[in-house]
């Protein structure tokens, strides 16, 4: 209990007196859910937690404060509503999801957020505020979903990564997933537009792994 304490002392110095207030917009879930934030000394903390797509860092709530997680390289993994996320290096935080057995795809979330309440002209020498308003957001089963009815935009710049030879290998687009296989070149064109895959949305990308299989050689 006094190790918890201490790791909840110092973040909450990190982010501030008692924590930075954190406005609910760029978050990878729509509210803070159930979590656990695993550390290497074993002494973890439950509570509720979310991810920032802005600046790529873990937020907690403590004593109704959202915080900011500051040292990453104390923690092991943190698991956020069942799905986990892991601190690699200069990286930050990537969510791991299965490809298969023994391999995965790892998706550094980042976005951009908008503010929509500008006022906008209305034609008439006036100004009237923007009511068009669309944000995408992860729904129960997992998958990317465009909502309406946020007063925010977010825009989604992800990046993903595979383990090649023990490195953690970057991509964003089909072109760079060719980049890194070269020799499957026609494979993957073939199968990405087969699949319709969408490199703005990590659940398309995985299905489109799922489907190479042990096509392309990765760890």
């Amino acid at each position: 209990m006094k190790n918890l304490t201490i790791f909840l002392v110092l973040a909450t110095i990190c982010a501030g007196a008692y924590g930075q207030q954190i406005e609910n917009t760029g978050n990878l879930f729509p509210e803070f859910r159930d979590g656990t934030i695993n550390r290497v000394s074993g002494k973890d903390f439950n509570g509720k937690i979310n991810y920032d797509l802005t600046t790529g860092k873990i937020l907690f709530i403590h004593s109704g404060q959202p915080l900011t997680l500051e040292n990453p390289e104390v923690v092991t993994n943190v698991i956020i509503d069942g799905r986990q996320f892991i601190p690699v290096g200069n990286i930050g935080f990537m969510e791991k999801m299965a490809v298969d057995n023994h391999r995965s795809l790892y998706v550094k979330w980042e976005g951009t957020v908008k503010s929509l309440n500008a006022a906008s002209n209305s034609g008439y020498g006036a100004s009237a505020p923007s009511t068009k308003v669309d944000e995408m957001h992860i729904t129960e089963d997992g998958r990317a979903n465009t909502l309406s009815g946020s007063s925010h935009e977010v825009a989604y710049k992800n990046t993903y990564f595979i383990v090649q030879d023990g490195q953690y290998a970057p991509f964003k687009n089909a072109k760079g997933l060719i980049k890194l296989f070269p020799e499957n070149k026609s494979l993957i064109r073939e199968y990405a537009a087969d699949l319709n895959t969408d490199f703005k949305d990590p659940y398309s990308v995985r299905s489109l792994l799922v489907a190479l299989g042990d096509k392309l050689e990765y760890q």
